[in-house]
């Protein structure tokens, strides 16, 4: 159990604006911590992150959005330690020397299936390289010239993969208890809950908090959230949506904290195969059944997940991720509804077979059977791309 706690410790992340221009502006920032006053800066980004990044709001940066903002906001801040906060560091005067820079970026999007992002910056004979892989925070290599100042191997320690076991839904409230039980998991998850809960009251542009919370970050608000998996809005999804239910149902709080826990590790479970950075919809395909796990779990009733986990996919799977903004918060929304009637049409018997398409006779085998479609969803990656630079421009 020391693992899983472990990884649910490393799940559970806070961040201010969406997460994938964060990774790019830490990303630069280890660039312009080494290297300032750059003539040219090439940022090599995979697909799925330039499209997340590329209408996703920057908080404090005057409506300015996309991904060489992104980036050189990361180079002008330059500093590393706040890792997915960095935008706090985000001034007027940044703000200005970014506007006067944006000619010298270039961009080019490379087709890899995993995170990568590569800042290289050019200042007469100097250059100044960092990359990140595989996660938003995971930086494997920063160099000056020819002086290495980070220099690590992608490894098995860095990626994340859940044991088997660990899909056995009969086992989820046993899993849920022990992690309850460790004191370092419990403070993070509690101050997740306080982080979204707030989030949520600053929100004020719907009554529904899933929607506004996460429309409030997409736009930029200036709002500290708690992601889980590796975006703030599963986190969002997550954690706020069973907080309600539990609300409403008049749960204790320790039932309440274990089924948002219980939410965030089953959204872990199913991102860690489909992936952090998808080409599908994290909030729906993931976040969703987190919530309908937690909903279960707080009516004591987590013997018809996997009837109701079937209604849920079978409704809603194959949802494609057309780039992180504002109208992720309607996909959000829907991810929670639908959570809520697949939950309620099982309790009335009415259920879907697994013969039945994409199904499998276990939670595991769907989630298995989901995986077999990411090379085939990945093509929808580089259409969207053409999409947003045909309406927006290159940038």
């Amino acid at each position: 159990m020391f693992y899983l706690c472990k990884t649910m410790e490393k799940m559970i992340q806070f961040t201010q604006g969406c997460t994938e221009p964060a990774a790019i502006a830490l990303n630069a920032a280890y660039v312009g911590k080494y290297l300032q006053n750059a003539e040219k800066i090439i940022l090599e980004i995979d697909k799925m992150t330039f499209k997340n990044a590329y209408r996703a709001g920057i908080p404090n940066s005057q409506d300015n959005i996309g991904v060489t903002f992104a980036l050189l906001y990361g180079y002008l801040i330059a500093n590393t330690e706040n890792e997915l906060e960095i935008f706090s560091g985000l001034n007027e005067e940044i703000i200005d020397k970014a506007k006067k820079l944006y000619d010298i970026v270039e961009i080019n999007v490379v087709d890899k299936n995993d995170m990568f992002i590569k800042t290289t910056a050019y200042k007469g004979s100097d250059k100044a390289v960092a990359v990140t892989e595989h996660s938003h925070t995971n930086i494997v290599c920063v160099s000056l010239n020819d002086d290495v100042k980070i220099n690590k191997e992608i490894s098995k320690e860095q990626s994340v993969c859940f044991e088997k076991e660990f899909y056995d839904v009969d086992r989820w409230a046993e899993y849920v208890d022990k992690m309850y039980q460790d004191s370092s998991l419990r403070q993070k998850m509690e101050e997740a809950i306080k982080t979204n809960i707030l989030a949520a009251e600053k929100s004020l542009y719907d009554e529904d908090s899933v929607f506004s919370s996460v429309y409030a970050r997409m736009k930029g608000d200036r709002i500290r959230v708690a992601s889980c998996a590796g975006s703030g809005n599963k986190g969002l999804t997550a954690i706020i949506a069973p907080l309600e239910y539990a609300q409403a149902k008049n749960a204790e709080k320790e039932k309440t904290t274990k089924a948002a826990l219980l939410s965030c590790f089953v959204t872990s479970l199913i991102t860690s195969r489909l992936g952090f950075i998808s080409s599908v919809c994290g909030a729906i395909h993931a976040a969703g059944a987190g919530v309908l796990a937690a909903m279960l779990y707080i009516d004591d009733n987590l013997s018809l997940f996997e009837s109701a986990f079937n209604n849920y996919i079978v409704a809603n799977g194959g949802v494609i991720c057309d780039g992180a903004k504002r109208s992720c918060a309607m996909k959000a929304a829907n991810a929670v509804e639908g959570a809520y009637l697949s939950i309620e049409f099982a309790k009335r018997g009415a259920t879907v077979d697994y013969k039945d398409g994409m199904l499998g006779k276990t939670f595991y085998d769907t989630i298995k059977n989901l995986e077999r479609y990411k090379e085939a969803f990945g093509m929808f990656d580089m259409r969207t791309i053409e999409i947003l630079r045909g309406k927006n421009g290159n940038r």
